[in-house]
C-alpha cells in the first residue's frame, strides 16, 4: 500500500513541472497558458467586478477635454451665382424697359389727341396717389355728410330726443302736479341725452355748431351746441346760480342788451317753485314792429355728484320744454309768431391740465358749461311780409346767444 502511494506522488509532481510556465518565477505561483491568454473579461466574472457602463457623471468627466477639442461644423449659406444674379436683374430691367415704352407710346398719343385715356398706362407718383386717396376720402365724408343733414333735418321735424307733450289746466294745484311728475324723468333724459352727444369731445375745448334750415311746413329751426369753459368761475354753484337768475330775469336782460328786440313777461305770478320756472314771453322787433310769444317751462337742479373726479363735485342742470297746451296762457295765434324752444344747460367742473411756472406739469379746475338748444318758429298762420318774416328768423336766437355774453359779464363783476 505505500508502494502505491509513492508512485501517484511521483506522479503529480511530474504532471505540476509539465503545466507549470517557464515565464514565470519558481516562487510565484504556477499560472496556465489559458490563464494568460484568456480575456479580461473573465477575471472579471472571477473577482465579480461590474463591466456595466460607468455613472453619466463620470463619463461626462472624461469626456470633457475631447468635447472643448471638437468644434461644432458651421452650416454654410447657400449663394447665388453670379449669373444668376445677373440674370434676374436683366430681367427686372427688361420689364421696366417694356413699361416705359409703353408709357412713352401713351404720352406721345395724348399729345397728338388730348383726349386719348393715358391715365391707364402711365404710372403715378406717390405724392399723387397719396392726394386723390385724401381727395377721395373728402368727397365721401362730404356725401355723408349731406345725408347726414338731410336725416338730421327729418330728425328735427319729427322732434327731439327731449321733447314731451306738456299740457296745462287752468288751476294751480293741477299745474303744479303735472310739471312735478315730469320733472326727475326730464332731467334724466337730459343727462343721458348730453352724455351720448358729449362722449368723443373734450370738455376743456370750447366747441360751437349751429344749423338753420327751412322746415317742410314752411316754418324755421334752428339747432345751437356749444362748450364754454369759464375761467374766472369760483365754483360751479356760482355760474349755476347765474344761469338760473339769467332765465329767470330773462325779459329785462333781453330789452336791455339787443336794440332789435323788446321782451315782456306775460306770466306775472310767481312760478318758480322747487326748481320749476314758467317764462311766458312776449317779443316785439323794434323795425316792424312783428310779434313773437313762447311759453317754456324749466326744470333746474343742483347737486353734489361723488363720480365727478374734481375737488369740485357741484353738478347743474337745466332743461327747457315748450308747452303745446296751456289754459291759463293760451297761444295767440291769429296775432303773434309761435316759437317753441327745448333744450338743456349742463354747468361742472373738469380738471384740466396746466404747466406750472417752473416748467412742471399739474391740473386746475376749470366750470364747463354745456350746452343744446333748439328753437322752432311756426309759420304764421296770418299774413305776414317777407322782410318781417326775415327778421323773426334773425331774432330767434337772440336769448340764447345773450346767455354767454351775461354770464362772463356777471363773472367778472363779481371778481
Amino acid at each position: 500500500m505505500r508502494h502505491h502511494d509513492g508512485r501517484a506522488g511521483a506522479a503529480s509532481s511530474s504532471t505540476s513541472s509539465t503545466t507549470s510556465s517557464p515565464l514565470s518565477d519558481t516562487g510565484a505561483p504556477t499560472r496556465s497558458w489559458v490563464s494568460i491568454v484568456a480575456p479580461r473579461h473573465n477575471e472579471a466574472e472571477v473577482t465579480g467586478e461590474s463591466t456595466h457602463k460607468r455613472p453619466e457623471g463620470e463619463q461626462v468627466g472624461e469626456n470633457h477635454d475631447d468635447a472643448d477639442t471638437e468644434r461644432p461644423k458651421r452650416k454654410r449659406k447657400h449663394r447665388k451665382g453670379t449669373h444668376a444674379i445677373r440674370k434676374e436683374e436683366k430681367e427686372r430691367l427688361l420689364e421696366e424697359m417694356e413699361i416705359l415704352q409703353q408709357e412713352m407710346a401713351a404720352l406721345k398719343k395724348r399729345a397728338i389727341d388730348p383726349t386719348f385715356p393715358a391715365d391707364r398706362f402711365v404710372r403715378k407718383s406717390r405724392r399723387q396717389i397719396l392726394r386723390e386717396g385724401v381727395k377721395g376720402n373728402m368727397e365721401t365724408f362730404c356725401r355723408a355728410l349731406s345725408i347726414m343733414s338731410d336725416y338730421t333735418l327729418c330728425n328735427l321735424q319729427a322732434g327731439t330726443p327731449l321733447q314731451e307733450k306738456i299740457v296745462l289746466n287752468r288751476d294751480s294745484e293741477s299745474r303744479f302736479k303735472t310739471l312735478q311728475a315730469m320733472k326727475e324723468r326730464k332731467i334724466k333724459n337730459a343727462q343721458r341725452f348730453l352724455k351720448m352727444r358729449c362722449s368723443n369731445l373734450d370738455p376743456c375745448k370750447t366747441l360751437s355748431e349751429d344749423q338753420r334750415f327751412e322746415t317742410d311746413s314752411g316754418g324755421f329751426c334752428s339747432a345751437h351746441f356749444a362748450i364754454m369753459q369759464f375761467e374766472g368761475a369760483l365754483s360751479v354753484k356760482q355760474v349755476f346760480d347765474l344761469v338760473i337768475f339769467y332765465f329767470s330775469n330773462m325779459e329785462i336782460s333781453v330789452s336791455e342788451k339787443l336794440e332789435t328786440l323788446v321782451t315782456v313777461r306775460e306770466n306775472d305770478d310767481d312760478s318758480t317753485i322747487e326748481g320749476i320756472t314758467q317764462n311766458y314771453l312776449m317779443s316785439t322787433t323794434t323795425n316792424r314792429g312783428m310779434r313773437m310769444e313762447s311759453n317754456t317751462i324749466m326744470f333746474s337742479e343742483f347737486c353734489e355728484r361723488d363720480d365727478i373726479p374734481c375737488a369740485d363735485r357741484g353738478y347743474g342742470i337745466v332743461v327747457s320744454e315748450f308747452v303745446d297746451v296751456d289754459e291759463r296762457y293760451p297761444y295767440r295765434s291769429n296775432e303773434r309768431v309761435r316759437k317753441d324752444v327745448n333744450g338743456v344747460i349742463e354747468v361742472r367742473a373738469y380738471n384740466r391740465p396746466r404747466a406750472g411756472e417752473d416748467g412742471e406739469e399739474g391740473e386746475e379746475v376749470v366750470v364747463v358749461m354745456t350746452r343744446w338748444v333748439q328753437n322752432t318758429l311756426h309759420r304764421p298762420e296770418f299774413p305776414m311780409a317777407v322782410e318781417g318774416w326775415r327778421e323773426l328768423r334773425h331774432s330767434m336766437d337772440s336769448w340764447g346767444l345773450l346767455l354767454h355774453r351775461t354770464l362772463l359779464e356777471s363773472l367778472h363783476s363779481h371778481t
